[in-house]
């Protein structure tokens, strides 16, 4: 109501309209899902919420019974449990675990007597590797796998042939056509499928197989018969040349074998691999080769590329490009990407280890390009500041992530981790303390152990800056 006095100082009471008010419902990823307008006092009805992966809808976050002002209200969730649980094919099974969504996973190592415990595998047929670190919106039963080191075993180890039929079918061919102008030109090289979604498969291959492309293949054979993706079916997620990296995602009417990853951290020389791949075109489809690993950080420069590789020896050619370096369980160490040629130069193989592939593949799938940390550090020989090995600091660029750390000119950087690493990673020289940068998405925290004036320190864990 709204009081009026007139001139002879009488009063009346008018009914004023009722305003409107906007009231905003906002999804689960802060999103507004719809917007309506309420006359003051009255209620309103809620849509239906989305559905968020992992979480029960629990309701909103005001009530909607009498709106009296505007509102911005908010759909609320509780996390769901799932079941983790392990058969260790052993006499004794380990007790299921009971994890909320996305929370991490400690996988447990299991030890016995003359047998060798590779992981842990998502089936029973041991042919998926379960690579994830948080717990996914399901229920999960983990397969312990086994290695005997007298000639018996709880399961089957595979064998060598068997390991390169199943591993082959994960590995496909990509051809890349162009047109510029009157000038046309054709590019092939290999690919790995990582992951699966439905009927939708996601690959990683080289930057420069599918540079330029106007026109992109797939091709694939199934029991010595080929088949072919065809453009329309393929997307090209992002790419990023200086690490010669791609991926894709295609739809295909077969199943495929996903590959998973190895830590390549814990790699060594003299490591067995094998490469896998379609090497001078399709006419030599699913070829394999195999070699040791040499070298664990080799860096290499190259056009746009600028990253520490892995080298091997194995026999690698044209059409290789893009394809993997798997160990004797298929998983993937690193994809072929360079190769040293000459009439002098044989068995000189360069591959972009996992643990980079992995890391960048997130940054892809999520955003679509790469967004490369720095530290902010000049360095060099570690025998400038006295020391056998490490990295000797020259400057701190002010701001930057090892400014926010405390590092200064003079400290021998000794280790490396992110922060939820639970022991340091040595840094012996600069191509190493490069590819665990390398290996760090920005944002993500870090910890340096380092040694001033003869007494090691650690730094606080400081979130990794973007590159300029």
């Amino acid at each position: 109501l709204v009081e009026i006095v007139l001139s002879d100082d009488s009063v009346i009471l008018l009914e004023s309209p009722r305003q409107p008010h906007i009231v905003q419902f906002v999804d689960a990823e802060g999103r507004v899902k719809d917007v309506v307008r309420v006359l003051h006092g009255e209620s309103v009805t809620p849509p239906e919420p989305l559905e968020k992966e992992g979480h029960t809808f629990t309701g909103w976050s005001e009530s909607t019974d009498r709106v009296i002002e505007d509102l911005r209200i908010e759909a609320l969730y509780d996390v769901e449990e799932y079941i983790l649980s392990f058969e260790t094919h052993t006499e004794e099974d380990l007790p299921d675990e009971t994890l909320f969504f996305q929370e991490p996973i400690t996988l447990p190592v299991l030890e016995k007597d003359d047998h060798l415990f590779i992981g842990w595998y998502a089936d029973s047929e041991f042919r998926h590797f379960f690579n994830e670190t948080r717990m996914p919106a399901e229920d999960v039963t983990l397969h312990a796998r086994w290695i005997s080191l007298t000639g018996e075993s709880y399961e089957p180890v595979e064998t060598t042939e068997e390991m390169l039929e199943r591993t082959l079918d994960g590995v496909v061919g990509i051809l890349n056509e162009w047109q510029d102008g009157e000038d046309a030109g054709t590019a092939s090289g290999s690919a790995s499928i990582y992951k699966q979604d439905g009927n939708k498969y996601y690959l990683v291959t080289n930057h420069h197989v599918i540079e330029n492309h106007e026109n992109l293949s797939i091709y694939y054979e199934k029991s010595g018969n080929p088949y072919i993706v065809e453009d329309e079916d393929i997307e090209v997620l992002g790419s990023y040349a200086e690490a010669d990296i791609a991926v894709l995602r295609f739809e295909a009417s077969h199943d495929f074998e996903v590959l998973s990853f190895v830590d390549s951290y814990n790699l060594r020389i003299g490591n067995r691999i094998f490469a896998l791949g379609h090497p001078q075109g399709f006419d030599f489809y699913g070829s394999a080769t195999t070699g040791i690993i040499s070298n664990l950080t080799r860096y290499m420069t190259h056009e746009d590329i600028d990253a520490p590789f892995i080298q091997h020896d194995a026999a690698i050619n044209p059409g290789n490009s893009g394809g993997p370096i798997v160990d004797s369980q298929g998983r993937i160490v690193g994809m072929n990407t360079l190769k040293k040629v000459g009439s002098e130069i044989e068995g000189m193989g360069y591959a972009l280890p996992a643990n980079t592939m992995v890391r960048m593949i997130a940054d892809i799938e999520e955003q679509g390009y790469v967004e490369r940390g720095r530290v902010g550090i000049g360095v060099t020989h570690p025998s400038e500041c006295a020391a056998d090995e490490g990295v000797c600091v020259t400057e701190v660029s002010p701001g930057s992530t090892a400014s926010e750390m405390g590092i200064e000119e003079g400290d021998v950087i000794k280790g490396f981790k992110t922060n939820d690493m639970t022991e340091m990673l040595a840094v012996r020289n600069a191509d190493e303390l490069l590819q665990f940068i390398l290996n760090t998405r920005v944002g993500e925290e870090i910890v340096f152990l380092y040694e001033r004036d003869g007494v090691m320190e650690e730094t606080p864990p400081t979130p990794l800056q973007a590159a300029d």
